[in-house]
């Protein structure tokens, strides 16, 4: 789930706070913060409200946007090695 939160916060140390209060949710993956539009973008399994009454302690925040986040698999890429003899119909004596 992606969840966009706009937030009032004006300065570094507010930021600080917001991020730190966020960081430790259960089932977050990803956390983003865009100071010139103050918003922070979520990305995980989390609860939109969870999220909203731990910023609102410390500073504005109003939901934008929450909805599915896109998915991006991963594909393992395949490597093929042909081995070749440098002398197939040589012998050896040993």
């Amino acid at each position: 789930m992606k969840v966009v939160v706009k937030l009032g916060v004006h300065n570094d140390k507010e930021k600080q706070r917001a991020m730190k209060a966020t960081s430790s949710l259960a089932g977050l993956e990803s956390l983003a913060m865009n100071m010139h539009d103050n918003k922070m973008t979520l990305i995980g399994d989390i609860d939109p409200v969870d999220i909203v009454i731990k910023l609102r302690k410390i500073c504005d925040a109003e939901l934008v946007i929450v909805g599915p986040a896109k998915y991006n698999p991963f594909i393992m890429p395949h490597y093929f090695v042909d081995i070749i003899e440098e002398y197939p119909n040589g012998c050896v004596i040993s």
